[in-house]
């Protein structure tokens, strides 16, 4: 389960959606047709509250992606990453395919960290990261799985001998290449720490580590990518609980 908090409050709301508004941050807008899955990026032009209402327009290039998402539809599901805050929206007008007015909503999921959601990932991403400093004999590779990722950072498990192996390194900036859905992405990442945890009981003495890292880099796709897979995991957590 995930950091969200359920928010009723109009003045919170409003206030949350008008930050996003003035600071220009990413808005997602996502629907399946069939089982294609359509997301579109967008950002928030008007906030109004008296009307109770939001103007939502596409960003660049994504104005006839828009116009499909919402094609023969009056609820969307909105996530707006940079605030960790996902609701659901009734169209209300539109002034095709450049403006979109949807309603104020009357509840929202958030985060109250406010620093992107960090989610477990179940062993779902494989994550190759290698290191790009030192002369090459010193380089290392290896394959991994990650245990949890946000738009910041992501950790993964690794033994005993290969954390000796990065802790001797840990103060070099390092490659990362990460794959979701057959799409790869590289940068750059720190190591913040390496530390050894124990799961349960039967774990002691196996020495089990788990590597948390930062993005030094990150491309504009990857990030786009790791938003909408976030959104996803976030959306689906929701569904199961309260059938938003």
């Amino acid at each position: 389960m995930f950091d969200l908090k359920l928010i009723e409050d109009e003045r919170v709301l409003h206030n949350r959606l008008s930050t996003a508004k003035l600071k220009k941050f990413d808005v997602i807008l996502w629907r399946f047709i069939g089982e294609k899955k359509i997301t579109v990026n967008a950002t928030i032009e008007m906030v109004r509250r008296d009307k109770r209402e939001i103007s939502i327009v596409p960003q660049l290039g994504e104005d006839l992606r828009f116009l499909d998402l919402m094609t023969g539809q009056t609820q969307i599901d909105i996530y707006i990453p940079e605030l960790v805050m996902i609701f659901r929206s009734t169209l209300k007008s539109a002034q095709r395919p450049k403006r979109y007015i949807f309603s104020l909503p009357d509840k929202a999921y958030m985060s109250e960290r406010r620093k992107g959601a960090r989610i477990r990932v179940n062993q779902r991403e494989d994550l190759k990261f290698r290191y790009v400093s030192g002369a090459t004999s010193e380089k290392l590779a290896m394959f991994k799985s990650c245990e949890d990722i946000s738009e910041r950072g992501f950790s993964y498990i690794v033994s005993k001998t290969e954390a000796k192996s990065i802790e001797a390194k840990s103060n070099n900036i390092h490659g990362y290449e990460f794959q979701i859905d057959n799409k790869k992405f590289q940068g750059n990442l720190k190591i913040l720490k390496v530390q050894e945890i124990f799961r349960d009981e039967k774990d002691y003495g196996y020495g089990q580590f788990k590597v948390s890292c930062f993005f030094e880099t990150m491309s504009p796709e990857f990030k786009k990518e790791l938003q909408y897979f976030i959104f996803l995991r976030l959306k689906a957590d929701l569904d199961v609980i309260n059938g938003m």
